[in-house]
């Protein structure tokens, strides 16, 4: 009989599908926080990114030697900065990039930089690539500039066994994250297992998804964070929205109310 806790198929992309098993033990090897579709929440990990003030102060450290881009897409240039930011932290951890929709997704960035900080050279490809820049809990984030930056309503109500489940979710991080094209059933599914294996038994998530979430596909590539964050995350890159409710982390679409 197949165990519920068994690990659910993600896909790798192709850089990786000859190291198949590896890659996928190489997100497996971890711990788990929550978020609703516009800013995460999360407990401190071994150097604490949970306020932007930190990952900001992170970033401008981190000098990059030279950043020499010709005719490359925004996705290219954005691996780029999250290999390098890895290479060059004393703890490789890096810098979590995130990418969400908007902008122009088809722009040919060119650029040649020496000695430059992480935090600068993120700045200088938002701005050929249409987008703009929001430092947020354990990452930056590229996203329209015609999203909205107030803040979100707290994922569950204070003082409720809700609020209880959410800070157990916030203490399982997770080390390393990659989803490459990913779909967002997929995504839950290897977060719900993954919560399990670190909880004893796995949280429980229902998606009520919309069309335009069941044809997203996921890039997500991130170190150190919390399960919660990360379902936030990719809550937020399918266009929804996710909150605690009774017991459950409830993915819906931005304009549901909730309770």
């Amino acid at each position: 009989m197949k165990s519920r806790l068994s690990p659910p198929i993600v896909k790798l992309p192709l850089c990786l599908a000859p190291l198949g098993f590896l890659a996928l033990a190489s997100l497996a090897l971890g711990q788990g926080i929550p978020f609703n579709g516009k800013t995460g929440f999360a407990t401190p990990s071994p150097v604490s990114l949970l306020q932007p003030a930190a990952v900001q102060d992170k970033a401008a450290k981190i000098i990059l030697p030279e950043v020499n881009f010709h005719d490359a897409t925004l996705p290219e240039a954005i691996n780029f900065l999250r290999i390098k930011s890895r290479e060059l932290d004393p703890a490789k951890s890096g810098i979590n990039l995130l990418v969400s929709s908007g902008g122009n997704p088809d722009a040919k960035l060119t650029m040649n930089l020496t000695d430059i900080p992480l935090s600068e050279a993120v700045k200088y490809i938002a701005s050929l690539a249409g987008l703009k820049v929001r430092l947020i809990p354990y990452a930056i984030m590229l996203e329209d500039p015609s999203t909205n930056d107030s803040p979100a309503p707290p994922p569950a109500k204070p003082g409720t066994p809700d609020a209880v489940l959410w800070e157990r979710a916030m203490k399982m991080i997770v080390p390393r994250i990659q989803f490459h094209g990913t779909t967002l059933a997929e995504a839950v599914d290897f977060l719900r297992w993954k919560s399990g294996e670190l909880n004893g038994k796995p949280l429980n998530i229902f998606v009520k998804g919309t069309p335009a979430s069941a044809a997203a596909k996921l890039d997500l590539d991130v170190t150190d964070v919390p399960v919660a964050q990360a379902l936030g995350w990719c809550a937020s890159l399918a266009h929804l929205g996710m909150h605690v409710k009774g017991g459950t982390f409830y993915f819906h679409p931005l304009e549901e109310n909730i309770d």
